[in-house]
């Protein structure tokens, strides 16, 4: 009885591995994964195969994102910083309107909702110049 479990039990491993392999074999006679590096690789490949490419705004790192003129930015400008939400890009909206442009970052703390971690989230997003 042992021996048919064993038998049966080597059997399924087999098939297990010929399955995995002959997946693996079968993307290998596909050809190689195309190479998106540079500019005429990148116009040769398959629309499909840049999808995975794209880059898009919303996608940009913080070092990449050109920096918010608080004293000039609307809500929606406010809200692409991290950590502000349409309440507090309301509220720096409220509190440029009643004590004028900022005079400096560090001011942005004056805010409501705007404390210290959020400000360091953002110091490096955000400029007061013209």
């Amino acid at each position: 009885m042992a021996d048919k479990r064993f038998k049966a039990a080597a059997i399924l491993c087999c098939a297990a591995a010929a399955g995995f392999l002959g997946g693996r074999f079968s993307l290998l006679a596909q050809g190689p994964a195309p190479t998106l590096t540079g500019d005429a690789r990148l116009a040769e490949a398959p629309p499909a195969a840049l999808t995975a490419y794209r880059v898009e705004a919303d996608d940009r790192t913080d070092e990449e994102a050109p920096p918010v003129n608080i004293n000039q930015a609307d809500e929606a400008e406010l809200q692409s910083l991290p950590g502000v939400g349409p309440a507090k890009a309301a509220n720096i909206v409220a509190y440029r309107r009643q004590n004028g442009p900022f005079e400096s970052k560090e001011e942005l703390m004056a805010v409501e909702g705007i404390g210290e971690q959020i400000f360091m989230n953002i110091r490096d997003r955000v400029t007061i110049g013209p």
